[in-house]
């Protein structure tokens, strides 16, 4: 999973940028790189770096587990619209009958708005894949 890899890096990089902070080995790279001492220092005047890290975590760590549960909740809807499209694509005419019964409109009404349903969702995916072509050959010949 995508999700989950990039928490887990970037919680690492998080734990590494702590320890050097904490530990003065950023002191030591800061001699071999004289030029940024003084912003260095002018940042250690003004701000508690400890509380700062303290908080990066915390947030770090709510994105984290808001970003897993969201790509779990997409999940569980993902597997939910294949699952009632097989029966709704496998079943139509059976549906299509009981949602008849059920309208209080005469059968050519019925007729006329499936018509219109069904050259609506036509003309809709028929022109996202020739929008989609027609963009991809663009991008490639700008390539």
């Amino acid at each position: 999973m995508l999700v989950p890899g990039v928490v887990g890096e970037a919680v690492n990089g998080f734990k590494v940028l702590r320890v050097q902070i904490e530990s003065d080995a950023w002191d030591d790279a800061l001699e071999r790189h004289e030029w940024i001492r003084p912003g260095w220092e002018w940042v250690k005047e003004r701000v508690d770096l400890g509380d700062v890290l303290q908080h990066a975590g915390a947030l770090l760590t709510a994105a984290g587990s808001l970003a897993v549960r969201h790509s779990f909740v997409g999940m569980v809807e993902l597997a939910l619209v294949f699952f009632f499209l097989f029966y709704f694509l496998r079943d139509r005419d059976s549906l299509l009958a009981g949602i008849r019964s059920l309208l209080p409109i005469s059968s050519a009404e019925m007729d006329r708005i499936v018509r219109i349903a069904g050259d609506t969702i036509f003309a809709t995916v028929y022109g996202k894949v020739l929008v989609g072509i027609v963009q991809g050959l663009l991008g490639g010949l700008m390539f």
